[in-house]
């Protein structure tokens, strides 16, 4: 498997870390990923969960008054003829 660092910089900076660490560019990435991973939170990306947050949001808003009938809003929108107002 492959990795390309296309960023002059980022690779300026790995090179640094593998040399104060004495390991090599990948074990430096390695390093480097795993020690962000550990203090980054996992995403909350659960669907069951997501669904059960829309089920919600569709209850409040199917108890919302409806403020104009789909008649009303043709006629709002268009014109006798069906163009636009």
């Amino acid at each position: 498997m492959g990795l390309s660092i296309k960023n002059d910089v980022t690779e300026q900076l790995v090179r640094e870390l593998a040399r104060r660490k004495g390991v090599g560019v990948t074990s430096a990435v390695d390093l480097a990923v795993r020690n962000e991973l550990a203090i980054t939170p996992p995403l909350k990306k659960d669907p069951a969960a997501i669904m059960e947050a829309v089920r919600k949001i569709q209850e409040r808003v199917a108890k919302l008054p409806m403020l104009m009938s789909d008649a009303d809003v043709d006629a709002w929108m268009y014109d006798e003829n069906g163009l636009p107002h």
